[in-house]
């Protein structure tokens, strides 16, 4: 099948099954649901470059599509408290919003610094947002980092 986008949010979805015959979509919208894993519903969609999984309660990045081309990952408010498997993207990943989650510290985000094309990053209303030192870390963390949490990345700051 030659579909290309699927918008798919505020239906109450429980699961992500029966894509796999989608090889062709480069665009997944699957806001507002009721995930909270992906399951194996996405690995097969190599060509996706935009994945939107925002508003659902998603614990664990486990089940991305691999390999893909995924340029940008929406999965603000879910349920993340770590990073485990975003490095798999490395080559690709540019934009990753992660405002909302549940990211206790630095550590819980360091895989973030293994994305060297990652230029717009939201961590916004997350536990270690309140860290004094948030944006010089992040900035030093994230070299490619052009914004975080809607805001210009300043490196004479830092």
């Amino acid at each position: 099948m030659s579909l290309e986008s699927l918008w798919l949010g505020k239906n109450k979805i429980e699961c992500v099954s029966g894509l796999e015959a989608l090889g062709s979509l480069r665009q997944l919208d699957i806001q507002h649901n009721r995930l909270v894993s992906l399951g194996d519903g996405l690995r097969e969609l190599h060509l996706l470059s935009e994945l939107y999984l925002a508003w659902n309660a998603i614990e664990s990045l486990q089940g991305l599509p691999c390999p893909s081309v995924l340029s940008t990952l929406d999965l603000t408010k879910n349920q993340l408290s770590s990073l485990g498997g975003v490095e798999q993207h490395a080559d690709t990943l540019c934009e990753l919003w992660l405002s909302q989650n549940c990211f206790p510290s630095f550590d819980s985000v360091s895989a973030l610094s293994r994305l060297p094309h990652l230029t717009c990053l939201y961590l916004e209303h997350c536990p270690v947002a309140r860290d004094f030192e948030y944006r010089k870390t992040l900035t030093r963390m994230v070299p490619s980092l052009e914004q975080l949490d809607a805001t210009a990345v300043n490196r004479s700051l830092y």
